[in-house]
């Protein structure tokens, strides 16, 4: 991840990482990008790469690789379509479990700084009294309140350990996937880039790979349209491969001259949503390809 990540991450009045904003916000937010997804794969593959966005700690790698396992029990590769929204729902309750932790972690370390700042307060106050004030309390007499002040510390949370597995019995079959939650502690800072994306980081051209190849299938006119590939190109560019074996929309396509052959493209380019928003916003572009069984027939970018 890069080194500077955590600087555009949105911040509180009281300095702090504001993660309501991070999570929910309704252009920028996890849970809404992730949400852009439509099969049970992408859901699956773009919760993946959040986590290890989230998760930056070195003795987080055996978090990471568990929780990936978990998520790939959940929906894998052959999962039934119809699972979607029960696969988008446990990932969302999921992240929402994560961002309440980072919340309640966040309030404890202004606690904490507010209780030291006292202590340091009240210590300096005591530098300043009387020798045989400080005398009397040290020999057993009535110690006065500055002298004996402690901080109230309280004692740190128990981390809970990740896993997608803890069950509940009251909970639906596909839901108590979700109780989800304990991803909680070991969450590290982590970096803003997912969503705006960082030119070249490998990480978040995987979100936008994903994010193409969900919104461009939807596009599709029919079966004999299909996605061959879907890939980083040159720069910060997402490049799709489409197959078109439709006999007559290739004759269709060839009877063009090749300069206008890209209006075809217009009708296949994703509509602009909160993702394509995003990935346009952090610099990045949609090329479309659109093949034929014997050579390419016409190609170009996505135009918002």
């Amino acid at each position: 991840m890069p080194q500077n990540a955590t600087q555009s991450w949105p911040q509180t009045t009281d300095g702090v990482t504001d993660w309501e904003t991070v999570f929910e916000d309704p252009e920028k937010g996890l849970i809404p990008l992730i949400a852009q997804a439509h099969t049970p794969q992408a859901l699956r593959d773009c919760a993946v790469v959040t986590i290890n966005m989230l998760f930056t700690r070195d003795s987080d790698a055996g978090d990471i690789a568990k929780l990936t396992a978990e998520l790939h029990e959940l929906a894998p590769d052959d999962a039934d379509e119809a699972r979607t929204g029960q696969i988008r729902g446990v990932i969302s309750l999921l992240l929402r479990q994560i961002k309440e932790d980072r919340i309640e972690s966040a309030r404890e370390f202004l606690e904490k700084k507010k209780q030291e700042a006292e202590a340091t307060g009240a210590a300096e106050a005591g530098d300043g009294q009387p020798p045989a004030q400080a005398g009397t309390a040290l020999s057993g007499g009535p110690a006065s309140a500055t002298a004996t002040a402690r901080p109230n510390r309280r004692t740190a949370r128990k981390q809970r350990k990740p896993s997608l597995k803890q069950r509940r019995a009251e909970t639906a079959p596909w839901v108590s996937w979700a109780v989800a939650a304990a991803l909680i502690g070991a969450i590290g800072l982590g970096g803003w880039v997912y969503l705006k994306g960082d030119n070249g980081d490998n990480t978040a051209a995987q979100v936008w790979v994903k994010l193409a190849a969900g919104t461009v299938s939807k596009q599709l006119p029919n079966k004999a349209w299909s996605i061959t590939s879907v890939k980083k190109g040159d720069d910060e560019t997402i490049v799709v491969e489409i197959l078109i074996t439709d006999k007559t929309h290739v004759n269709q396509i060839k009877s063009i001259r090749r300069i206008h052959r890209i209006d075809f493209l217009k009708t296949i380019c994703p509509v602009k949503g909160p993702g394509i928003i995003r990935m346009t916003e952090a610099g990045w572009s949609l090329w479309l390809n659109l093949n034929s069984e014997t050579g390419k027939l016409t190609g170009g970018t996505c135009k918002y």
